[in-house]
């Protein structure tokens, strides 16, 4: 567990969570809400572009959000703050993928070149967002939340806003895999094919 208890986490470090369960929340006065603030960002002197800057959320494991701020003000190549999947590749195919519980706070999404601002699912990953804010991301699809094929997103509350999508699809979300929107407020752009 981690309890941010009003403090700033700066120059985070991606955080893994496979097989198991993470837990952020923020035990906090009013007036001072804890941050993780994630130094991860594209490598000026090699080219080499960076993605997912704060958690990973991998195979068969639970990460759930209750409160505080996940931002990161640099630009990367895709997913920007949370990806929820599992390892990928023939051999993992049927392992259960991660799945990303949202009950509070904040994530604020970046500039990313690919897809995803804020989160990208790939891989049979699940997000549920039931209450907080997801706002702020720029991607030139999904500029808040991509949903790759064979993904859920479950909207059950909460809100999502302010998503810019550089070319035009799902400035909130771009949904390939399902979107399912039973409550809260999206504010934005949502693009969706035939399987959501």
């Amino acid at each position: 567990n981690l309890c941010l208890n009003g403090h700033t986490l700066k120059n985070a470090v991606r955080m893994f969570n496979n097989f198991g369960n993470l837990n952020f929340c923020d035990c906090h006065s009013a007036d001072q809400e804890g941050t993780v603030v994630s130094s991860y960002k594209i490598n000026e002197t090699n080219d080499k572009n960076e993605f997912t800057s704060i958690v990973y959320c991998y195979y068969d494991s639970v990460t759930n959000l209750y409160g505080g701020n996940l931002k990161n003000t640099k630009t990367l190549d895709f997913c920007g703050l949370i990806a929820v999947s599992h390892d990928g590749g023939t051999a993992n195919e049927n392992k259960p993928s991660g799945v990303f519980n949202m009950y509070g706070g904040t994530i604020h999404g970046c500039n990313v070149l690919q897809g995803g601002g804020a989160i990208t699912l790939w891989n049979n990953g699940t997000f549920n967002l039931y209450d907080g804010t997801i706002l702020g991301g720029t991607a030139k699809y999904g500029g808040n939340i991509n949903v790759t094929s064979g993904c859920t997103l479950n909207m059950y509350g909460g809100t999502i806003r302010d998503g810019i999508a550089t070319e035009g699809n799902g400035g909130n979300i771009y949904g390939v895999g399902t979107v399912n929107i039973q409550g809260g407020t999206v504010t934005g752009g949502i693009s969706t094919t035939a399987e959501a």
